[in-house]
């Protein structure tokens, strides 16, 4: 018989509540949009951190083994895209405002890729040009995407070569060195 879950602690929280307002302000930023037109929904964003806390609890079970912080990530990227917690005041919106919770998802995972690689030691790139960043936002806000699709974008972007994500629409696959 399997253990019981163990609660999520408090301070667990509030350092995924502390990464996740990062992350918005910072998107905030280099949109060039203030972050008080915006309203942020802490239920919401607290459901996804201990969704995404119950979902590492399960992988630890069946898997045996523990999740990775890029998984987590992607993770709670899909619960921040699905609850959409972050939303605009303003009746016109701009492309950043009106997709804020896509950007702030992408971003998550990007910074959680990028933190491991410095964790890591490794001397890696991530160049996503301004149309390959647009594709993903409409990827992340129209698509049905999973969990698991969320995770395999995100080990992929991990062991990414460094060459350049500029039109998603090709066909032709992107390859990374693994």
């Amino acid at each position: 018989m399997a253990k019981p879950l163990k609660p999520i602690t408090k301070e667990e929280v509030l350092k995924q509540q502390s990464f996740v307002l990062k992350t918005f302000l910072g998107v905030c930023k280099k949109g060039n949009i203030s972050h008080s037109i915006f309203t942020a929904n802490w239920l919401k964003i607290n459901e996804a951190i201990v969704r995404t806390y119950r979902r590492e609890e399960f992988y630890n079970i069946y898997h045996k083994s523990r999740m990775s912080e890029i998984k987590l990530m992607a993770v709670l990227a899909f619960w921040i895209i699905k609850y959409k917690p972050f939303c605009s005041k303003e009746i016109n919106k701009d492309h950043v405002s009106e997709n804020i919770n896509e950007y702030v998802a992408i971003n998550l995972i990007l910074l959680m890729v990028c933190a491991t690689w410095r964790k890591n030691n490794m001397n890696r790139n991530i160049i996503i040009t301004h149309e390959g960043y647009k594709q993903l936002v409409y990827r992340f806000k129209n698509w049905d995407l999973s969990k698991e699709s969320l995770m395999t974008l995100a080990d992929f972007l991990y062991y990414y070569d460094g060459s350049k994500i500029d039109n998603l629409d090709t066909g032709e696959p992107i390859y990374g060195r693994v």
